[in-house]
């Protein structure tokens, strides 16, 4: 993995969860800049997904393949069901959703790393 980029996905993911956890605090349900938030990180994770299936291919694959495909993947399902829980959640409960997500993405996004380097096995 690119440890810059790396680092821009764990931050981008943050970002989501402090903007979404001032919309949860104001008391607003999820709107329009949540869900295109989730998008861009979406995209983010769908380009990690490239780079990773390319460095491996390139022949500097991850420590432990069956641990960072499984992570990525589902990671991908992530953005998606952040947006469909917040759109049917049409109370301030739909971006503490977004946040209680992002936060964990940011968390497994580390872990992806961690795993592609081959620490804390």
């Amino acid at each position: 993995m690119i440890g810059w980029y790396t680092t821009a996905l764990i931050t981008a993911s943050l970002l989501v969860a402090g903007w979404s956890g001032i919309q949860w605090a104001r008391g607003r349900a999820m709107g329009w800049s949540d869900l295109g938030a989730l998008t861009v990180l979406e995209v983010a994770l769908l380009a990690q997904l490239v780079v990773s299936v390319v460095l491996t291919i390139a022949g500097e694959g991850p420590a432990e393949p069956a641990t960072f495909w499984s992570y990525l993947v589902t990671l991908l399902f992530f953005p998606p069901a952040a947006g469909w829980w917040g759109l049917m959640e049409r109370s301030k409960w739909g971006p503490a959703v977004i946040v209680a997500v992002t936060l964990v993405m940011s968390v497994m996004v580390v872990r992806l790393g961690q795993v592609w380097e081959g620490v804390g096995g």
